[in-house]
């Protein structure tokens, strides 16, 4: 009788949580304020870091960076003396230096992901006003076709900006490309994001 309804309460559990054959994995989060292995990242020194090896460290590589310019983890207080701009997480975020004309860079991924988010900061307006640059983010899948795309184009604000989450939807992410263009006259060469979170 014990076996009997041991048996019946076993199959009533796998019939209520049935496998689905791949258990759903956490979002990966990167705040560009800590190492893989949970360390602070203090890039106040020298202002900046070259991102590579950050991203290597998650499975992302980087291409088609333009030419002349790098992808760099940017301490955030160090833009106008931290009166222009506040990062969503800690004091860092991901930017491209140092050019004023049109930019581009791509992030791939190891794995494709269902979706991509990331928060463009807080902008600070100031006394004076502050401008920040046209941007769009561009999703795509392993053959390089568009899945979906996210931006803002080039604006002055006078008064403080909320920071703004966007969220790039797949399934089937394999890479995502940033173009940027500051028209020679916003406050920032590139768009400047961060906590870029990747959905599996």
């Amino acid at each position: 009788m014990k076996l009997t309804l041991l048996l019946i309460v076993v199959a009533y559990l796998m019939l209520a949580s049935p496998v689905t054959g791949s258990a759903q994995k956490r979002p990966v989060v990167l705040d560009f304020d800590k190492t893989a292995d949970g360390k602070p990242l203090d890039v106040s020194l020298t202002g900046r870091l070259v991102a590579n090896g950050y991203l290597a460290a998650a499975d992302i590589t980087l291409s088609d960076v333009t030419t002349g310019t790098q992808v760099v983890i940017f301490d955030l207080r160090r833009f106008y003396e931290g009166q222009a701009i506040k990062a969503a997480s800690g004091n860092n975020g991901l930017t491209q230096v140092p050019s004023n004309d049109p930019v581009s860079f791509t992030l791939n991924f190891k794995t494709p992901l269902q979706s991509v988010l990331f928060t463009r900061p807080l902008l600070l307006a100031g006394p004076t006003g502050v401008t920040f640059p046209e941007w769009k983010a561009t999703a795509l899948d392993a053959k390089g076709q568009e899945l979906d795309t996210a931006g803002e184009g080039s604006s002055g604000y006078y008064s403080d900006a909320p920071a703004k989450t966007f969220t790039l939807k797949g399934p089937g992410i394999k890479a995502v490309r940033f173009d940027s263009n500051n028209h020679h006259f916003a406050a920032f060469n590139a768009a400047v994001l961060d906590d870029l979170t990747l959905v599996q």
